[in-house]
C-alpha cells in the first residue's frame, strides 16, 4: 500500500507547533476584563474562580447559590455564538455527545451561557491507544453528534482534535464557537456546510491515525486512510451515509462481521 508521506510530514510539522507553541497565540492570558471573584450574575450564579480564557472567551467555575451544584460559566462574545447558545438552551437540546447547556442571559452588556461542569483531556492530550474498534467507536459518536446538530440546523463547521473533549469512553463536542445557525426556509449552503462537518470528521481520524502510527511505529490502521479519501470524493450529508461510507472500504469487511460490534444511542 502506497503511504502519502507528504500527509505524514505535515502531521509532524502540526505536532511540533503544537508542542513548543510556535506560531500560536497567548491563549491563557485574556483580552476581556475578567469578572471578579465572588461575582454574582442573575441573582443565582456565584463566580468562584477563572478556569481559562480560550482566545475567544472566558471560562469561570461558578456555584449555583440555591445548592444546584457547580457549573461552568462561559462568556459568549459576539452574536455568531450568541445565537447558537440561545438556540441550544431555548429548545433544551442535548446529546451525549455535546457537552449540556442549562441557561443563557445577558447582564451588564454582556452574555453568558452555563453549562455542565466537565473537565477530561481533548483528543490531542488523550493519547488513546488506537485500534480499529477505537477509531470506529470515536468516528461514529461523533457522526451522531454531527447528525443530531444537522437535525437541529446547525453545523459544526471547524471540528478537530483541539475541540473534542474525552470523559471516559465519551467524546465530546467542547466547542460551538464555529457553529453556524441556519433558519429554514432560508437554508442556503447547509447542504454544503453538512459535507464539510463530515470531511473535517475525516481528517481529524486521520490525524489520529498518522499520530498513532508515528507514535507506536504500527501500520495496521493505515489502510483506514485509502477509505478516507475515497469518501471524500462524494463527501457524506448524514451519519448513516458517513457509516454506510465506511463500511464500503475494504478494511471495514471483517469488522462488520463482528457480530460483537455495537454501537447504539
Amino acid at each position: 500500500m502506497m503511504v502519502d508521506f507528504g500527509r505524514v510530514a505535515d502531521q509532524l510539522s502540526w505536532n511540533i507547533r503544537k508542542c513548543t507553541g510556535i506560531g500560536d497565540t497567548a491563549r491563557r492570558i485574556s483580552e476581556l476584563k475578567p469578572l471578579k471573584i465572588g461575582a454574582l450574575l442573575k441573582k443565582q450564579y456565584k463566580v468562584e474562580r477563572l478556569l481559562s480564557w480560550d482566545g475567544r472567551c472566558n471560562h469561570y467555575l461558578t456555584r449555583d447559590i440555591d445548592g444546584r451544584g457547580i457549573f461552568e460559566l462561559r462568556e459568549v462574545s459576539d452574536g455568531h455564538d450568541i445565537e447558537v447558545e440561545k438556540e441550544i438552551v431555548s429548545k433544551r437540546l442535548h446529546h451525549r455527545g455535546l457537552i449540556r447547556r442549562y441557561d443563557f442571559f445577558v447582564e451588564d452588556s454582556r452574555s453568558y451561557v452555563v453549562l455542565a461542569y466537565e473537565r477530561g483531556p481533548d483528543l490531542d492530550q488523550a493519547r488513546t491507544i488506537l485500534s480499529d474498534r477505537t477509531l470506529l467507536s470515536i468516528a461514529f459518536n461523533l457522526a451522531d453528534t454531527l447528525d443530531f446538530l444537522h437535525r437541529h440546523w446547525m453545523a459544526h463547521v471547524n471540528l478537530s482534535t483541539a475541540n473534542i473533549m474525552v470523559t471516559g469512553e465519551t467524546q465530546r463536542i467542547a466547542d460551538l464557537s464555529s457553529c453556524r445557525l441556519f433558519k429554514p426556509p432560508s437554508t442556503e449552503g447547509f447542504r454544503e456546510a453538512r459535507k464539510e462537518d463530515f470531511l473535517k470528521l475525516l481528517d481529524l481520524l486521520e490525524r489520529l491515525i498518522l499520530r498513532d502510527v508515528e507514535e507506536s511505529g504500527n501500520p495496521s490502521l493505515l489502510p483506514f486512510i485509502k477509505g478516507f479519501e475515497e469518501l471524500m470524493g462524494t463527501p457524506p450529508i448524514s451519519a448513516d451515509d458517513f457509516k454506510e461510507g465506511l463500511f464500503q472500504c475494504h478494511i471495514m469487511e471483517v469488522t462488520r462481521r463482528d457480530g460483537e460490534m455495537r454501537f447504539v444511542d
